[in-house]
């Protein structure tokens, strides 16, 4: 009505998913991908052709992102990188996402996600996400999955050291 639309960007996502029913749970306690994973929809002045991006980007993404939008330099210490370069084109994202609850911690890349107890380092869930989206089949203790689950538990090692 005020004809803003032209000169304001629109931004929507939220801090973590709720399950909504999803393995017959509620709320952020896990790291199913109803649980960890946000919405985010980036509008800009003018508006853009729509597309879903596949890539790995985390929430510590948007504070970049805001801060380019603003001209400025994200802070100083920050992990995130700015997502406007996919308002144009498919980005790379990252190779890992990760996320934390309790005495668990989380790492998913672009095929798999595992769960690892940090208090004394066992694996306990390792899925395909390409294979089973649904999260229904731990491959954790599978002998062809090994190397994956050696893989993505020194990933996430690396990352908590840090």
């Amino acid at each position: 009505e005020l004809g803003q639309l032209d000169n304001t960007w629109i931004i929507y996502t939220s801090d973590h998913g709720e399950m909504l029913g999803d393995h017959k749970l509620w709320a952020k306690m896990n790291f199913y991908h109803g649980s960890v994973q946000v919405p985010l929809i980036i509008r800009p002045p003018g508006g853009v052709s729509h597309r879903d991006e596949d890539a790995l980007v985390e929430l510590t993404d948007l504070t970049a992102t805001l801060a380019d939008i603003g001209g400025a330099q994200a802070p100083e210490g920050g992990h995130g990188e700015s997502l406007l370069p996919a308002l144009k084109k498919p980005i790379v994202g990252r190779n890992f996402v990760h996320s934390r609850i309790g005495d668990y911690a989380g790492i998913r890349n672009s095929t798999h996600r595992l769960t690892m107890n940090v208090e004394n380092n066992v694996v306990c869930e390792l899925f395909n996400m390409i294979d089973d989206p649904g999260e229904l089949m731990n491959m954790v203790d599978e002998q062809n999955e090994k190397e994956c689950v050696e893989d993505l538990s020194e990933q996430l090692r690396i990352h908590l050291a840090n």
